[in-house]
């Protein structure tokens, strides 16, 4: 669950941490919509703004829609023993609490070593957790998106003084998804 938050909805790894249900709207139209309002810092142990202070809004693929939905509907009831409330963390660690980034990235290394077949006899090389927001950025770009607006879901609103004058319509945001629906679509056709 958290390698799909990272990968299919571009958030940071203390962004990631902070995700709560609450910030998640899947009934928002035409994609459901990720408030990426806070971020976790495993030093300090606390959450705080996000990176700039910066909050941003991302639109959901479907896939990591369907996958929240079979998240909520069983998979955390399953992992904590009761239904989620909106102020429990989408991903929290064993104790309910922030999961933490030296925790994680041991995870991560780990199951990139388990991913072995013929072709990767090894597995996938290691990578840092940021690597899945430069993969996201990368497939989006790749399928055509607006740079632009890639960056508004990526990073935010510019801080500029136009950016403080400018909301970017939701659909347009939504546009820059409909790139990954057509990188998955020609990687399934391949």
């Amino acid at each position: 669950m958290f390698y799909a938050l990272a990968f299919l909805g571009c958030t940071r790894f203390g962004e990631t941490s902070a995700l709560r249900w609450h910030n998640y709207d899947p009934t928002q139209k035409p994609l459901g919509c990720l408030h990426v309002l806070r971020s976790y810092n495993s030093r300090h142990k606390l959450e705080k703004g996000t990176k700039q202070e910066r909050p941003r809004r991302v639109p959901v693929t479907p896939l990591l829609a369907r996958i929240l939905a079979q998240w909520k509907l069983s998979g955390w009831e399953r992992a904590f023993g009761r239904r989620p409330t909106p102020e429990d963390l989408i991903i929290p660690s064993r104790k309910l609490t922030n999961r933490s980034a030296n925790h994680m990235l041991k995870k991560f290394h780990q199951d990139l070593a388990r991913l072995k077949s013929d072709k990767l006899p090894e597995g996938l090389r290691l990578r840092r957790q940021h690597d899945a927001r430069r993969t996201w950025l990368s497939m989006v770009l790749a399928a055509g998106a607006n740079e632009t607006h890639a960056k508004w879901i990526a990073h935010g609103p510019p801080p500029t003084v136009l950016a403080d004058y400018t909301t970017m319509p939701w659909e347009t945001l939504c546009q820059v998804i409909d790139g990954l629906r057509s990188v998955g679509a020609k990687t399934r056709s391949a």
